[in-house]
């Protein structure tokens, strides 16, 4: 008898915990964004001039004319041998 007193207790505060997170979790996913200040990539153009130069100098150089940032494997990148001209 006091162990099914005991669940019913536990299940009571543990549904008004659960209640309470999903609250607050939506209050802190609710937070004002920038996502439309960004310029899509259809947007932006710039001129790249590199000789020779590596994948990882390429991502680089448009890393520092944009806002933009790229995340690669480096595993794939440093050890492909493809030069941009």
């Amino acid at each position: 008898m006091k162990i099914r007193i005991l669940l019913k207790t536990l299940m009571k505060y543990s549904l008004i915990g659960f209640v309470l997170q999903c609250i607050f979790f939506t209050f802190l996913l609710a937070e004002k964004t920038d996502a439309q200040a960004y310029k899509n990539v259809k947007e932006v153009s710039i001129s790249v001039s590199l000789k020779d130069a590596s994948l990882v100098e390429v991502f680089d150089f448009i890393e520092l004319k944009t806002d933009f940032i790229f995340n690669f494997d480096n595993t794939y990148v440093l050890n492909s041998n493809a030069k941009i001209n």
